[in-house]
């Protein structure tokens, strides 16, 4: 949803990697692989073990305070407006109809809004895994035999509504016609739109779209008795990112730093 500005670099400070395009799928206990900005959802966790116990369980909805109300920095009209229409879009409604309530705005301001966290403990990723036995007879094994090449996502964050305060050639913020902006979705989408005291104007849908995630490095290896086990690592060389607010280092694998990610379905 966001480009490369001060809400990027501050999700990755918190140890999120930033999906481009805003989307439904993307679950804790994923596996994804790639390179960099290129990812793609290998399949669940469940996909690669042989019948074992149930994978830990995910908990669903958690406030994630340190994230909204943050604001993107202002961005030039042309490419805020192209990033909220492809987040309009993903919830669902028709794609270019925002355009027209902002022929006056020069710079625009995208506000973190509603957002919430799904998370499973690493500490039971690990303990999972410890015990768990590698499917090797399954083509997805070549994905995940090699420190690097995959990662497990153990949280991701989601939003169904962003706010938007708009700013004039003079940095005056724009007072916009709400009803307007309504009318120009022609009820597509189930999108609310509301603005408050501060002329922020916010865009309300029925889906929750995830657009960030951590994730630890995940793969498979041989012991000297050629016994195949999965092994677990959450830092990544110098992809170790310092929390923000001077709170203590985290160790999420950061792929693509202050940088958006393509991810795709294998």
């Amino acid at each position: 949803m966001f480009c490369k500005d001060d809400s990027l670099t501050y999700l990755n400070h918190l140890g999120y990697n930033v999906i481009s395009l805003p989307r439904e799928n993307v679950e804790p206990l994923l596996i994804i692989g790639g390179k960099k900005k290129k990812l793609e959802i290998l399949g669940p966790l469940s996909h690669f073990v042989e019948e074992s116990a149930s994978v830990p369980p995910i908990k669903y909805d958690q406030t994630a305070g340190k994230i909204t109300s943050k604001r993107t920095s202002k961005l030039d009209s042309r490419l805020g407006m192209d990033l909220m229409n492809k987040y309009l879009s993903a919830m669902g409604a028709a794609s270019g109809k925002l355009n027209a309530g902002y022929e006056k705005a020069v710079q625009i301001e995208i506000v973190f809004e509603n957002v919430l966290s799904d998370s499973v403990f690493i500490t039971a990723i690990d303990d999972y895994l410890s015990s768990a036995k590698p499917k090797t007879n399954t083509l997805l094994m070549e994905c995940i035999n090699e420190e690097g090449e995959a990662h497990i996502i153990t949280e991701t964050i989601k939003s169904n509504s962003f706010g938007v305060i708009a700013y004039n050639s003079s940095q005056q913020v724009l007072d916009l016609d709400v009803k307007g902006i309504q009318s120009l979705f022609g009820g597509t989408g189930g999108i609310k739109v509301s603005k408050d005291e501060t002329a922020k104007v916010s865009y309300q849908g029925n889906k929750f779209l995830k657009f960030g995630f951590k994730a630890a490095s995940f793969w498979v290896e041989e012991d000297v008795q050629g016994k195949a086990h999965f092994r677990l690592k959450m830092d990544s060389d110098n992809l170790v990112m310092k929390g923000a607010g001077g709170e203590k280092p985290r160790q999420e694998v950061l792929l693509a730093q202050n940088e958006l990610i393509d991810l795709d379905s294998w």
